[in-house]
């Protein structure tokens, strides 16, 4: 049995060997430059980029508003939730970005559930929370209602995934067997030592890997979430990311038929091996995203869409109408 697939076979059991994810790293065209200045603004294709806002040290995505005008928040669960801001056009002023922090409405968060496969019966890790349009001068974040993806992306599909993690060094770095700084010639490990400074920035990759259901709990306390996968590679897309650090709440974007749709939310990163150090992001290793086709119908269900024209008309005379590889798991 080759190391891959051990991995994903553990995976489906306990994610011990997977970590947290921080902020995205980009490679791909900027392999031997800094990613400092790297995609840190809204491409002329914008996926949702400034729905995409941090909480803590993680990161989180602003869905947009329910029918009754709250605005609702998505993150990881294994985060500490409290304040969280966003960054968006200024109502008053649309050419200027503002950001914005919020408070969270006291006793909104509702988690997620797992409701088929190995995971049925649990709580996942992703938790919704309505956000406090009094605690920002601007109201609630003036940016739009994301559409959640129906189908899970297919493997060999491009996605684009945003968050706010750690920088990653000017050039590649080269690692032993025991994790020590080597020659290109001598390494068995290659990819970036990781920084302090957290950037939101942007990237692609492409699916690997589709309906893995990962316990991100322990065995005694199980966490399930079903996810999809990226792989890391020194020669990937042309903006080929990696979640680190801080990226966990981060969101994965898609364009289907010329639409953008939220597909997934970064919720782990795998280790090399279990001694890889975590200021490390590794060439080979994966992103752990979850999969929001699996959990669309509770998400709209509690954020459903806003009544609008004849729906709203219909609405108010009858009721209610809701439109309605060599690699192991660790923890982003």
């Amino acid at each position: 049995m080759n190391r891959t697939r051990a991995c994903l076979l553990c995976a489906m059991l306990v994610i011990a060997l997977c970590r947290q994810a921080a902020a995205v790293i980009v490679a791909g065209n900027y392999a031997n430059t800094s990613d400092a200045n790297v995609n840190i603004t809204a491409p002329a294709d914008d996926f949702g980029f400034y729905n995409v806002g941090a909480v803590g040290s993680a990161s989180a995505i602003y869905l947009g508003t329910d029918g009754d005008g709250a605005g609702w928040v998505l993150s990881a669960n294994h985060v500490s939730l409290g304040a969280t801001s966003f960054t968006f056009p200024n109502p008053s002023n649309p050419s200027q970005l503002v950001t914005a922090s919020y408070n969270i409405v006291n006793n909104s968060a509702v988690l997620l559930n797992n409701t088929s496969g190995a995971g049925a019966g649990h709580h996942s890790d992703l938790v919704l929370y309505r956000i406090d349009p009094n605690s920002s001068q601007y109201g609630l974040p003036n940016l739009p209602r994301l559409n959640i993806a129906n189908s899970t992306p297919t493997s060999g599909s491009v996605v684009t995934g945003v968050g706010r993690g750690v920088d990653r060094g000017s050039s590649i770095a080269y690692w032993d067997a025991n994790w020590q700084t080597t020659t290109q010639a001598q390494a068995s490990w290659s990819g970036y030592t990781l920084g302090s400074v957290r950037t939101m920035r942007w990237g692609d990759n492409a699916v690997t890997s589709t309906n893995i259901n990962v316990n991100v709990g322990t065995q005694a306390n199980p966490v399930y979430v079903n996810t999809f996968w990226t792989q890391f590679s020194q020669f990937g897309t042309a903006n080929e990311f990696q979640a680190t650090n801080g990226d966990s709440g981060g969101g994965v974007f898609q364009k289907v038929g010329g639409q953008w749709y939220l597909s997934g939310m970064i919720e782990a990163v795998t280790m090399a091996t279990t001694t890889q150090p975590s200021t490390d992001a590794v060439f080979g290793t994966s992103t752990l995203i979850a999969d929001l086709s699996y959990y669309r119908t509770q998400i709209e269900a509690i954020v459903p869409e806003p009544a609008t024209g004849a729906l709203a008309l219909l609405g108010a005379a009858a009721g209610f109408i809701y439109v309605v590889r060599r690699h192991r798991p660790r923890g982003v």
